[in-house]
Formats: C-alpha cells, structure tokens, sequence
C-alpha cells in the first residue's frame, strides 16, 4: 500500500507545474463594484494599481478586471490556471474582443485549458484586458506558455484527474462491493467516504469539472462542490463514531463526541442554507474544532491502552488536518501554492491509505476476536457435559461431541436419531418444524429392565441455510421423576396419597366438562380426631389417617374421587351418581369408619364422623359453590349431632349456603351485607299492659324481594368468622341513632332491650368503641337495657361487674339474659348489678303444662324480686303461657303470644306495648290484668325499674 501511495504521488505531481516551460506575467487588478462599466474605465482603473503575479479574489463575486502588458507573440498561449474561475473574456488594446469562455462553452481564442483557461494569441498583442468571475477563495494570474507547453499541461491534468479517479475511485467501489458482501455498515460507510475523498482531491486538484470523463453542467459545479465537501465531513464524523464506538464509551468521551456529530449536523445545516463562499468559511471552522476533538478523543483511546487502528486513524487525521490548513494559509497568503508543499491531492491519497490501514487492523482484531471465540466454542462444545449434535435434514448425525458419545455409549455420527432414540423423538421434532424453527421434545426410552426407562430432552433448531439441525440431548430421568413428583405433590396429600383440594377442584372441573348425569359429593369430618394425637401422638394419628383412606377407597367405586382437604377433613366426589346411590356408598363408608375400631402399637380406639352429602346437576355447577356446601351441610351434621345430613340443587340448600358466603365475604371484607336491618319485639307488663311501650332490638335480613329473614344464619356466619363486633357495633349505633331521631314518640318507653354476643363482650377493642359510641349517644343511651347471657357474666366475673359498673355510670341497665339454662350458681347475681333477669325459653315454654318447670319460675320471680330485680318471661307465645307467667309473679312476658318482632314505624305509633296484640281473648285477658287492684302490693316493677 505504502509503495502504491508514493507511486500515485509521483505520478500526480501535486499542482506544482514549474517544471513546464511558462512564463508569469505581473497583472494591474481592479474590482468593479459599479453596476455598468465601459472597457475603457476598467482598464484605465485596473492601471491605476500595482502589478502583482497574483490577484487575490478571495470571495468576491463582483466581476474582476485586469491589464497585461507584457508583450505576448503570435502563436503563444496565455494561460490563467484557477480552479474558482467561472468564466473568462478579454479584450486587445484596440477593444477588439479576442474570445470569451465559460466551463461550458466557448467563443473566439478564449478556451478551458486544465484547471483554468488560455487564450490563443493570434497576432502580436502589447496589452490585453481581461475579466472573470470567480466563486470561492480563488487566485488570479496568468503565465505565457508555448503551444508544446500548454499541450504537455492539459496532458499532465488530464493524467492526473485519471489518476485520481482510477486510483481512489476503484479503491473506494471495492470498498462499497465487500461492504454489500459482508453486510459490513462501517466498511461501507468506509467505501462512501473514500468516493467523497476522490471528489475532494478532484476539487484540490482543479479535475472535478469532470466525473468519470461526463463535464458537470455551470449550474451544478458550485451547488456539487458544497454538498461535495458537507458529505466527505459528515463521512468523516459517522466513520469515526462508528469505528471507535466501544472504546469512546470505554475512554469516557461522551461530550467530545456529542460536540463532533453535532458540528457534522451544523455543517450539512450550512450546506442547504449559506453561499458557497460562507459555507467554506463555516467548514474551516469546523473541521479545525472536529479534528482537535477527534485528536483527543483518539488520544483518550490511546492512554486506555495502544490500539493500532486508532494510532493510524489518527495520522489519517493529522494528515487531513494539515492539508486543509495548507489550504486555508494558502488562501489568506494569497500563495501561489499551499506550504508544506502538501496539497490536498496528496493528502488525500495519504489519508486514504491511512485510514485503510485503520480498518484493515480493526478488521484484523475482529478476525482474532472470531477466532478466539471459535477456538472458545469449539473448547465449550468438545467440554460440555450435555449432548450436541449435528443432523442431517434425513435425520442422520453428522457430528456428536463426546459428552453424546459417553451417553450413547458409542460414536453416533452416520447413525440416525429413530436408531439412537426411537420413532417418537425424530417424528416429534419433525413436526415441531414444519410449524417454528425450533422445537423441545421429551422422549422415553425403554431400558433392558423393569423400570429402567430413561427420559431424555432433546432440543433443536433449524438452519434455513443449510437446512441441517443443531440440537442438544440431556438425560432428564431424574429431572423428570422430580417433576413427575412435584406435579403429584400439587394436587395429592403427601400423608394418604389421597387429592388435596386443588386436585379436587381440578377433577370436578373434568366432570364439569364431561357433563355425564347428575354429580353427587360428600364432605365428611372426623370427629374429635384430636383426642387420637393429644392422647397417642402425632404418629398415631397419621397412621389413622391412612387406614381412613384405606377404608374408603374399599368402600367406594374405582371412578370415585377422595381428597383430603383439612387435617381431619375430606371430602368424596361421585360422577354420574344421584344422590341415592351416593346416599347408600356413604352409609356404607361411615359403617367401615365408625363401627370398627382402629388398632396402633397395641392399643384399639373408635371414631366418629359427620358428613355432609350434596347433589348437583352435571352441567351449570361450581366447584367452589358445590365444596362449600358439602361443608355447610356438614357443619349442619355436627352441629344437629347427626351421622350425615344430605341435601340436592332442588331444596334451597344451595341458595342459602350462597347468601351465607355472600355474608361471609362482605364480614371478610369489613363491609356489612345488604339488606341489614332491625325489628322491634314488644316486651309487656304483666302488671299494667297499657302503660308502657317497651320492645328488643332485633336483627333482621331483608331480601330483594321484600321478604324478611332472621339473623340466626348471619349471626353464626359472624362468630364463625370472628367478625361478630361489625354487627354488634352497627346494632348498637343504628339503635341509638334511631331512639335520638325518635325521642318525642318514646315518652312511655321505659327501657329498650339490646343483645349483645358474648365475643362481643370479650373483646376489648369493641368494648372501647362501645362506650365511645354511648358517650356520643347519652340521652338515648338512658333509654338502653343490655343484655348480657349468663354464660357470658360466669366467663370473666371480674370483668363483667367493671363492665356493668361502667354502663350505669351512663344510665344503661342491665339484664341477665337466658337465665335458667345453667344454673352454674347464684352467687354472682349478688355480685353483679343487674336491673332484671330474663328467664330462658326453654323454662317458659312448658311452664302452662309441667308444674316443676311452673315451681322453678315462680321461685326465679321470687329470687328476682328478692334481689330488686324485674324478671321477663320469653317464648311467651300462648295465653296459657302469659296466664301461668302472671300466676308466678313474672313481671314482663315476650313472645309471639303478644306480637310478633314488627318493623320500627309501627312502634312509633303504638301507646303501649299491649297494643299489638291480635288474639281476642289475649287481649280480654290483659284488660282484665289492667284493672285488678295492685294497691296491696308494694311498689310497682316499672316504678321500681326506674329506680
């Protein structure tokens, strides 16, 4: 390359033409700066002036004048070499016109000779005119020449305009071919800017009036020279960027780089909207600030570490650099030559060759990166502990590397994968790749002996190109074993091998899909199965569990399904199956779990259950609603103490256990259900009927439709979750929101009952809120009466007299709900301060036909009014029962026999609680009642109430 380049510069000479035979001839100049101006007038102002050898005309585009007056003899050229000149006329002494010539045409003696013109001097001339128009930083002078002279240089220029174009010109398309081979962008980027370089040092060299031998219109020359000279610096700035990309990221040049594209986008800027003159002027300032930054981002390269491409690149650059601003001292010395005796002719050939060298290293690294990586691949593939190999699009292997050879115990190349693996794996991955270009299969081998298959996973790829695929083989028999287990695990008890819920929900869903007659499921509950683990251990336990499930499958049918889904919890699913005859499978179950014993390191023990059987249709169900009331029906089994309790899609069973989730999901979600509302049942005086209006608050549910249900299936939703405090405390606060709304109709109401749950009453967070809610409420609060169970006071005595105490600090009183369900003792009645006692249900019903339960009545009446206390009978729900409560001194009687529970609107306009009975002879009775004489008693339960 080296031996090339110095060929080529001597070939081309530079610009220097001294050699040839010429004679420089001084020139008077003169600009004319007039709009009209006669021969006579410009040469007369051009004679004015000193004689130079040069006239500058820098960049002035006003017309240039000026007078030779040497002698020049007949046959004798005059020649004007300047690359800027446009066009050229000139005048004899006499005014005579000796020729005009632009770069497209000619007329008279005047033509374009090399990188000016010349004009043929046909008689003896002592003094001759001449004007031009020139663009660019242009040179004007003038030298006599021979015709032999003029003719070797026009040859000269035409050989060195060959040269360039031959030499940069098939450099630069050999370029821009193995770009287009390679797919290379920064080769071809390359390739682009060395055809820029050959225009560049066409211009320099005064040959680019001509591209491959086609001359250039007038109008295109300077609008070409300008993008010419935008390209080659946009070139230049997109070649940098991209041949030291990583290692300006790496040197941590960013900015610098950044302040290089951004000038390259100024200069292209320049290009479509400044003179040509302006535009040089722009570019000379950027390329001297883009080759100090280029110089020390290199030099930042270079302090990383040597890079060769970057030292060469570099001097590319150096060289450019002191080219151009040989050109521009040139310019502004108005010289006849740059300094340096470097042209840009010369300097680009140089720069060319030096940046080649640039990407012939970087070409050179990245072929001993490729080939590291190869030697590195080919390491990896011969190492690696997986199988690879190569098939044929027939399925032949034509390469294996060992770790295959180890697994098949023998070189497989030439064999084929149906012969290593089987039918299935070729036919798996052939399939896969008439669909994508790569595929996974796993495949089973049979082995020699019983279970001794082997699983292998084998992956592949196809090359479009050679249509040959490069796969992998592994042994996955125990990765598959694994996943085989963790699979089982997901959906199977680990203890029982039984399913767990999650594969209980996915085989219902499989019926679901089936869709074959009607599905039936039976949730069923060990009971009191933690006495077997509290008393003989967890191992005990276990081992029951398993005989459970043992039991079970014995007893069920080969299509049937059994899940474990809580400790002691399980429940069976039955496909096709009607009740029925689930029914009669289930009877037979609980005879094998609950009639024969259960035997663990010699001791013998029995259990019990309680199951819950469901029946759904085969079609519409789901899953989650049909589990959860399988287990509503079974809480319903232990609760009755039944062995099973059965219900199908026909009994309502499934709407009830729906809305009792809708419940749960809104206590969950701490919202109250909808519909939630309160009744008043009336409480009256057995003493005087008429002269008080007292009621309970009670809890009710009110359906879309209207109808009114009662809170006994909320309320146990509620406990269940432990969400009970929401309704207590929505019940307490509606209550006596609704008595301070309604106070002025209240005026005969002497006490209002409230029920509290016994969680409730337990809880001190809802305690805390409870009489925060009272304290806001304390008017109404006077009218409350809270109830509290008996149960609940024995629970913590302590705090239910702080408790009482505190509640009628804030006027409240207080009752002793469902007395006589215990009778635990009577020692805390004298312990706690209580206002009335309020006998349980199960007393008052039979008191009207068994008089034990009437002498248990009176003598609790009795102990009441002993204590100061009133005594209100409930489940008063006949008159012999209100008859036979009056008869035993009970002062107030609750219960159907007087009304039943009735909506808030009909309190307010009642007088008293006797006016909502509806029996003719109740109501003939209680009048009675009200106008017996009470005088020979002592005070009355209301007076003594109120105090």
């Amino acid at each position: 390359m080296a031996l090339l380049v110095l060929v080529v510069l001597m070939a081309i000479g530079g610009q220097d033409t001294s050699s040839q035979p010429a004679i420089a001839v001084p020139l008077h100049g003169w600009e004319q700066t007039t709009p009209d101006t006669s021969l006579e007038q410009a040469r007369t102002a051009a004679l004015q002036s000193t004689p130079q050898t040069t006239l500058p005309a820098q960049f002035s585009k006003n017309p240039l004048w000026w007078v030779i007056h040497t002698p020049v003899s007949a046959g004798q050229f005059l020649v004007f070499p300047s690359r800027h000149a446009l066009s050229v006329s000139c005048w004899s002494a006499t005014g005579e016109l000796l020729g005009t010539a632009t770069r497209a045409a000619s007329v008279g003696a005047l033509h374009v000779s090399g990188t000016g013109f010349s004009l043929r001097i046909n008689a003896a001339q002592s003094s001759i005119l001449c004007q031009g128009q020139f663009e660019g930083p242009a040179r004007v002078s003038a030298a006599i020449m021979s015709e032999t002279a003029l003719e070797s240089f026009e040859v000269h220029h035409s050989k060195q305009g060959a040269l360039i174009e031959a030499g940069m010109g098939v450099l630069a398309l050999f370029m821009l071919i193995s770009a287009w081979i390679n797919k290379e962008p920064a080769h071809l980027v390359f390739g682009v800017w060395l055809g820029l370089g050959m225009r560049m040092a066409a211009l320099s060299a005064g040959t680019d009036f001509e591209l491959m031998g086609w001359r250039l219109p007038l109008s295109a020359l300077i609008p070409a020279r300008q993008w010419t000279i935008a390209f080659y610096f946009a070139t230049t700035v997109v070649m940098f960027s991209k041949l030291f990309k990583t290692e300006l990221e790496q040197a941590g040049v960013k900015t610098p780089t950044r302040i290089i594209q951004g000038l390259a986008m100024l200069v292209m800027g320049a290009a479509a909207l400044l003179a040509y003159g302006h535009f040089l002027i722009v570019v000379w300032v950027c390329t001297t600030i883009n080759v100090a930054l280029i110089l020390y981002s290199l030099t930042r390269v270079l302090m990383q570490g040597f890079d060769r491409a970057a030292a060469w690149y570099g001097a590319s650059i150096v060289v450019t650099l002191a080219a151009g601003m040989s050109e521009v001292v040139a310019a502004a010395l108005s010289l006849a030559k740059p300094p340096m005796m470097l042209t840009s002719v010369s300097a680009a050939v140089i720069s060319a060759l030096m940046a080649s060298l640039a990407i012939a290293e970087r070409i050179r690294s990245e072929r001993e990166e490729k080939d590291e990586a190869k030697s590195s691949a080919r390491r990896a593939y011969e190492g690696s502990p997986i199988g690879l190999f190569t098939l044929s699009s027939t399925g032949t292997v034509v390469k294996g590397n060992p770790a295959m050879q180890r697994m098949m115990g023998f070189d497989p190349v030439g064999c084929t994968l149906m012969t290593l693996l089987e039918q299935q794996a070729w036919h798996a991955l052939s399939d896969a790749f008439d669909n994508a270009q790569s595929s996974e299969v796993e495949v089973q081998v049979a082995g020699l002996r019983p279970n001794t298959d082997k699983w292998f996973l084998v992956r592949g790829s196809l090359d479009a190109k050679t249509h040959q695929i490069e796969g992998s083989i592994q042994d996955a028999t125990e990765a598959h074993a694994s996943k085989q287990a963790l699979e089982f695990l997901a959906s199977h008890d680990p203890l029982t091998a039984c399913l767990n819920l999650r594969g209980a929900t996915a085989e219902l869903e499989q019926i679901k899909q089936a869709a074959v007659g009607p599905v039936s499921m039976v949730y069923l509950d060990l009971d009191r199965f933690k006495l077997v683990n509290d008393l003989y251990g967890h191992p005990a336990g276990d081992h029951v569990l398993r005989e459970v499930c043992m039991r079970m499958r014995a007893c069920v049918r080969a299509r049937d399904a059994i899940a474990r889904v809580g400790g002691d919890e399980f429940l069976l699913v039955f496909p096709s199956t009607a009740i029925e005859e689930a029914h009669a499978i289930v009877e037979k179950l609980m005879a094998s779990l609950c009639e024969s014993l259960f035997h663990f390191d010699g001791k013998s023990f029995s259990l019990s259950a309680s199951a819950g059987l469901v029946e759904s249709a085969a079609q519409g169900f789901h899953a989650e609603d049909m589990i959860s009331a399988a287990d509503a029906a079974c809480r319903m089994a232990k609760k009755q103490g039944k062995r099973l309790v059965e219900a199908n899609s026909a009994s309502g069973f499934y709407k009830k256990n729906k809305e009792e989730l809708e419940i749960a999901r809104c206590l969950e979600d701490g919202r109250m259900p909808q519909g939630l509302t309160l009744f008043m049942q009336p409480i009256m005086s057995l003493k005087n009927p008429f002269a008080s209006l007292n009621f309970e608050v009670l809890l009710r549910l009110r359906k879309p439709d209207g109808s009114i249900l009662g809170a006994v299936g909320l309320i146990e939703t509620a406990e269940f979750l432990g969400k009970i405090t929401l309704i207590d405390r929505w019940v307490l606060r509606t209550t006596l929101e609704w008595i301070e709304q309604h106070m002025p109709h209240l005026s005969r109401t002497k006490f209002i009952s409230v029920n509290l749950s016994g969680a409730s009453m337990n809880d001190e967070v809802f305690l805390g809120d409870a009489f925060a809610i009272l304290s806001q409420h304390r008017e109404a609060a006077s009218k409350l009466c809270l109830e509290i169970t008996e149960t609940v006071a024995l629970t913590d005595i302590k705090n239910t007299i702080k408790f009482v105490e505190r509640a009628r600090q804030l006027g409240l009183r207080i009752a002793i709900d469902d007395f006589g369900s215990g009778f635990a003792g009577f020692t805390y009645l004298r312990d706690v301060p209580s206002d009335s006692l309020k006998l349980d249900g199960s007393l008052v019903q039979s008191i009207a036909t068994n008089p034990a339960t009437h002498a248990i009545v009176h003598a609790c009446a009795g102990l009441a009014h002993s204590l100061g206390m009133t005594c209100v009978g409930e489940f008063a729900e006949n008159l012999p029962i209100i008859k036979a409560l009056v008869d035993a001194g009970v002062s107030y009687a609750q219960g159907y026999g007087i009304s039943k529970p009735v909506e808030p609107e009909r309190i307010l306009t009642a007088q008293s609680s006797a006016d909502f009975i509806q029996d003719a002879d109740t109501m003939a009775f209680v009048r009675k009642l009200s106008l017996m004489d009470f005088t020979a008693r002592a005070d009355t339960d209301d007076e003594r109430l109120l105090h």
